[in-house]
């Protein structure tokens, strides 16, 4: 996970804390790195979502403050708040949609487990058996956050932006 990423996942538990890593081992045992991903994406996606409104306000008190000057200020004010909210609006469609991967996932590899075993692996943990999460290379790089994921949204802000123009 990227350091801004990971400064962004520390800012959301924060404000509503995530379970920690031997809570997640006793709850879900099985899909462990399902549940740990699904927590930091919905961190993020909380995060991205506060950015949106913020940007909508941003848009606000720069166009009626622009227009007060000039109209072309508020239209300058007008452009910047569209693109902050566009970039905003594009991480939280990332994030959001990483957390229903890491959600899904997770439940379905619990699914397979109690087929498997007969119990639910929380409740084999609970007595002592040892459960070996599982680690679907696929669903699990889907899942993962990167350096990358600025740029995309960048990408897509901008081009929103000047599409919607």
């Amino acid at each position: 996970m990227s350091t801004i990423n990971r400064w962004l996942v520390g800012a959301a538990d924060r404000i509503v804390p995530a379970s920690s890593d031997e809570t997640l081992r006793l709850i879900k045992p099985a899909s462990f790195y399902f549940a740990r991903r699904a927590f930091d994406e919905l961190g993020l996606a909380m995060v991205w979502g506060g950015c949106v409104i913020l940007g909508m306000v941003v848009m606000g008190v720069l166009t009626v403050g622009g227009r007060a000057i000039s109209a072309s200020a508020g239209q300058t004010g007008l452009l910047i708040g569209v693109g902050i909210s566009w970039f905003a609006f594009a991480g939280l469609c990332i994030h959001a949609s990483r957390y229903l991967i890491a959600e899904y996932a997770g439940r379905a590899i619990e699914r397979k487990y109690v087929r498997r075993i007969g119990r639910t692996s929380s409740k084999d943990a609970a007595l002592g058996q040892t459960v070996t999460p599982a680690r679907p290379r696929l669903l699990l790089t889907l899942t993962r956050s990167t350096d990358w994921d600025l740029l995309i949204q960048l990408a897509v802000g901008l081009g929103l932006t000047f599409l919607t123009r």
